[in-house]
């Protein structure tokens, strides 16, 4: 394959993985289930507007996971993992980075932060709210690479491969 049909190739994959990033992680689930199950983002939408709650969450979330999901679909353009490798790698990474922010102090802790969660691992108290949150933090993580990269496989594979 030439250097050229590569590259095209994998900015087909990389777009697969950002819609679909924008479409379930940021759309659904940031914007709108972190809206109705995140008080904190309720206050926030009636202070500030629900136009700049949305705006803020989109773009944010968007950039972020343009950022992850670069690598995500380099990963895959690279070794062509299978969707259950990729959302176990995804899972990985996703943690990481859940216990790191949390560690050097990124995220506040407060009810809906996703830091409550983590604090509970890091203090051995293994609640249902740590349990809970951990099992739901996992299935977040694993869905970001494992869903393009089973589209991709189950969908698009035939024109991936032709370019």
């Amino acid at each position: 394959m030439t250097k050229k049909r590569s590259f095209i190739r994998f900015l087909k994959t990389y777009a697969v993985f950002w819609l679909f990033a924008i479409a379930v992680s940021v759309l659904f689930l940031e914007i709108v289930v972190g809206f109705l199950l995140v008080p904190e983002r309720r206050e926030y939408a009636t202070e500030h507007g629900a136009s700049d709650y949305s705006s803020t969450v989109f773009f944010g979330t968007a950039m972020f996971y343009g950022i992850f999901n670069f690598f995500g679909a380099l990963i895959f353009h690279l070794k062509r993992f299978r969707p259950k490798r990729m959302g176990l790698l995804s899972l990985i990474a996703g943690f990481i980075l859940e216990f790191s922010r949390v560690l050097q102090g990124g995220i506040q802790e407060s009810e809906g932060s996703g830091a409550i969660w983590v604090q509970g691992w890091y203090n051995l108290n293994l609640s249902g709210e740590t349990i809970m949150g951990t099992l739901i933090s996992a299935a977040y993580w694993f869905v970001a690479w494992a869903g393009p990269t089973y589209i991709i496989y189950k969908f698009l594979s035939k024109g991936l491969e032709s370019t």
